[in-house]
């Protein structure tokens, strides 16, 4: 299997970091937490110009017609850069109505960046039937930038009918400001008090796209996070190249070269190891290292623990070792 980028994903992942580096600077990053915001709208308008949030969307639907790859590569800029904004949670909204064949007029806004969406993936949405309506209830969790979404994207389990993808408007729920360690995004509680639905309103009663959202936001998570990483070492590299002790800088030192190759090798502690090179600065609040390592905290917990993970990857490596040229079936009949 070939995992180098072709030149368009090369050229993709370098243009959104340059955008990411005049329009994201950790300045902004801090000014959007200290005032409450959820995204910044000249970031939002470039990005949705340089077209991010239609990635994935076929391009008969006003998208780029490219998949989850090229949107794991935003996302990983979008992590160096500590962005905020429901960039990927609109993608991947777009994304699931496109693939469920509904509300193309939906698709093409949320390609165009004119309307956003939030995923309410988490936490728990009952929804009963009263007549031809479908009644929500419950509390959906850490749900990045609900407060400024135009729509939300909530995963509801109904009575003998187990789980679906719904839209709701935004005005139909109440939200509640959630404190967490990540001070680049905002994070909501939304809750739901018998908010009425009717079919039009149903994304998918497909459980396996139910689990492939799922999926897809661990994957772009992972994605987020390793971008966080490579942000990391990159600070650390800077800062040992001109923190001296004893009269040399500190990456002379061999102790500091040894992390920095583990760091450099796999990025696979990165967080922990970054924080302990940079010594009592990277403890301080001025120092952008925190903003980081939040953000990375809270990537952590949000689909689950990694082990979960782990032993998903190891069934699934096993069943294509036993089934080989059948990877595609094999995933699909995994996932549902």
């Amino acid at each position: 299997m070939d995992f180098e980028l072709t030149e368009e994903q090369a050229a993709l992942r370098e243009v959104s970091r340059g955008l990411l580096a005049v329009n994201c600077p950790p300045q902004l990053v801090r000014s959007l937490a200290s005032a409450g915001k959820d995204t910044d709208d000249k970031l939002w308008q470039r990005g949705a110009e340089l077209g991010w949030i239609g990635l994935a969307v076929p391009e008969e639907l006003d998208g780029a017609g490219q998949g989850v790859v090229e949107l794991c590569l935003v996302a990983e800029e979008l992590g160096r850069a500590a962005a905020p904004g429901p960039f990927l949670d609109s993608a991947l909204t777009a994304l699931a109505l496109a693939r469920a064949g509904r509300r193309a007029e939906l698709v093409g806004s949320l390609a165009a960046g004119e309307v956003t969406a939030s995923l309410a993936h988490h936490g728990a949405v009952f929804g009963s039937r009263d007549g031809d309506e479908l009644v929500l209830s419950g509390r959906a969790t850490a749900v990045q930038a609900a407060a400024s979404a135009d729509w939300l994207l909530v995963t509801v389990s109904v009575d003998q009918e187990g789980r679906r993808l719904v839209l709701v408007r935004r005005e139909l729920v109440r939200v509640e400001p959630r404190r967490t360690l990540d001070e680049t995004r905002r994070w909501y509680d939304v809750i739901l008090d018998g908010v009425r639905l009717s079919d039009a309103d149903n994304v998918t009663v497909d459980e396996a796209e139910v689990g492939w959202l799922a999926d897809a936001g661990a994957v772009l998570t992972a994605a987020d996070s390793l971008g966080v990483g490579e942000r990391l070492l990159e600070m650390t590299v800077g800062y040992v190249k001109v923190r001296e002790q004893f009269g040399r800088p500190i990456g002379s030192f061999q102790s500091v070269k040894h992390k920095l190759a583990d760091m450099l090798t796999t990025l696979k502690g990165a967080r922990a190891e970054a924080l302990q090179t940079h010594g009592g600065i990277g403890f301080t609040w001025e120092h952008d290292l925190h903003l980081y390592l939040r953000r990375a905290k809270v990537n952590e917990v949000l689909y689950g623990a990694a082990a979960e993970h782990y032993e998903r990857l190891v069934e699934l490596r096993f069943l294509v070792a036993m089934y080989p040229g059948e990877e595609s079936s094999l995933v699909r009949r995994h996932d549902g």
